[in-house]
């Protein structure tokens, strides 16, 4: 079955079926110093994304 979607940028296999989760591993690039990674709650700053309060601000319509 001809994949109409294909995404050329896409990391993942060509024939990667549809409605399956697929995580890709993470990759170890730097680290937080301890203390700082204490205070963000994490060691990967690929991981932090601070809560602001409030609704997260995007296109999506919401019905």
């Amino acid at each position: 079955m001809e994949n109409k979607y294909k995404n050329e940028t896409s990391i993942f296999p060509e024939n990667t079926p549809l409605a399956m989760c697929y995580v890709p591993f993470q990759t170890y690039d730097t680290t937080y110093a301890e203390n700082t990674a204490l205070e963000k709650g994490t060691i990967f700053p690929e991981l932090y994304f601070p809560f602001l309060g409030g609704e997260a601000e995007n296109d999506d319509v919401r019905l």
